[in-house]
């Protein structure tokens, strides 16, 4: 009797410290609400240099995330100096563990790449490559982004 009722116990205690065996799915990190942007990047053939401030809102559902961005800057080239500002939509945005990718719909496209850190997600830098043909010029710039919240 005093070994069946070790068993006993013994199996209660096994089944009761199992838990579940399922892992947990990793939880995705949230980009969405506004975010303080900037960004440089240069065409290095046209001579031409990009600097750019902006206000970024992202809206999520899940792993992807679109939004859009109200942006005041200027690029330089060897003809002189002109605005780069306007609002510009974001789509095709995903996050991947803290991987954060997205682009945006100006002339010529720009893809962004980057990480996220912070606990919550509070940064993300990365790089930026815009290219296209626009009025016959082809553009190729590259550079680097950062935005805060």
């Amino acid at each position: 009797m005093r070994a069946a009722t070790l068993q006993v116990l013994l199996l209660l205690t096994a089944v009761a410290c199992g838990g579940d065996d399922e892992p947990t799915a990793p939880s995705i990190l949230q980009v969405g609400g506004a975010w303080t942007f900037t960004e440089s990047y240069t065409d290095t053939p046209l001579q031409t240099t990009c600097t750019n401030q902006a206000t970024v809102t992202f809206a999520q559902t899940g792993a992807s995330f679109s939004g859009n961005s109200v942006q005041t800057g200027s690029c330089t080239d060897p003809t002189g100096t002109f605005a780069n500002s306007g609002t510009f939509q974001l789509r095709n945005g995903r996050v991947d563990n803290n991987n954060v990718q997205w682009t945006d719909d100006g002339e010529p496209v720009c893809n962004y790449t980057g990480t996220i850190s912070g606990t919550p997600p509070n940064r993300m830098s990365g790089t930026v490559r815009c290219n296209g043909v626009v009025a016959n010029v082809s553009y190729d710039a590259r550079g680097t982004w950062q935005m805060t919240r």
